[in-house]
């Protein structure tokens, strides 16, 4: 379970209030991690579509049913802040058909605790409408970029780690089944990230927010360097229903491995591009 209580205006003022306590088990291909504990953090409004905050949290970590003892210790603690600054000015929420979506964000991990790491992550996407001569989108250009990096002071735990595949990731393969190998073959992670790819979508039914798109991904991911590369190909069903955003993907490698998980269909609720 995860709680989170969140007040965008305190006193109606420009400043946010956020806070969350949670318990979660992930079970990943070469680790299962349970993890409990808090977060509290304060932000500020600076205009219409830009906005910064700070957000303080504890965790504690128990890890199990892993085949390498390099990034792992049984059970750790993590006191960490991260600051983050986001820039939208999209013009819906779930499937945005023009601006552009950017944010910036450090974590810092050690104050206090066992883990210690610096991890920036960045993020930007663009939307740009096509429209006919009644100005009826008729399709929508779309691009992506994400990149990570993380900087070991201490403990680094796997789980702290990028991987990729998946939504969000590099679609067509597993999820977190795209990462560097330790000796015996078990899946560590990545100190490095980049992600990118377009993507054209087409309204099957404007009414019914009903749409259509085609897109390519390509992921890069390595240890102490982008040495890990896969790609693939695809198409989706998105539909924004009353109960959020619908996704049905079907997505084919294009570079890739015999010994890569491959996963062709994939199915989300509340998942935005």
């Amino acid at each position: 379970y995860k709680i989170s209580l969140f007040n965008p205006r305190i006193f109606d003022t420009m400043d946010s209030f956020n806070t969350s306590i949670f318990n979660t088990e992930f079970e990943g291909i070469s680790y299962t991690s349970k993890q409990k504990g808090f977060t509290v953090g304060i932000g500020k409004r600076i205009n219409r579509f830009l906005n910064a905050n700070i957000t303080y949290g504890y965790t504690i970590t128990h890890l199990s049913d892993y085949d390498t003892t390099e990034y792992l210790m049984p059970k750790s603690t993590k006191s960490y802040i991260i600051s983050s600054v986001n820039f939208n000015n999209t013009d819906s929420y779930f499937f945005p058909t023009t601006g552009h979506k950017a944010s910036l964000s450090a974590e810092i991990a050690g104050l206090g605790g066992d883990e210690k790491y610096i991890k920036v992550s960045g993020a930007y996407k663009y939307f740009y409408p096509i429209k006919n001569k009644t100005y009826k989108t008729v399709f929508v250009l779309k691009y992506k970029a994400l990149g990570g990096v993380i900087k070991k002071t201490g403990y680094l735990p796997i789980n702290e780690k990028f991987y990729l595949g998946g939504m969000g990731s590099v679609r067509g393969f597993g999820y977190y089944s795209i990462s560097p190998k330790d000796p015996q073959g078990t899946l560590i992670g990545g100190k490095y990230e980049f992600i990118t790819g377009p993507e054209i979508s087409t309204p099957i039914s404007l009414k019914n927010r009903l749409w259509l798109s085609g897109f390519i991904d390509y992921g890069v991911v390595g240890e102490n360097s982008l040495n890990i590369s896969r790609s693939s190909y695809g198409i989706a069903v998105n539909w924004v229903t009353p109960m959020g955003p619908l996704s049905f993907i079907w997505a084919w490698p294009i570079k890739s491995k015999p010994t890569d998980d491959l996963q062709k269909f994939e199915f989300s609720i509340g998942a935005s591009f």
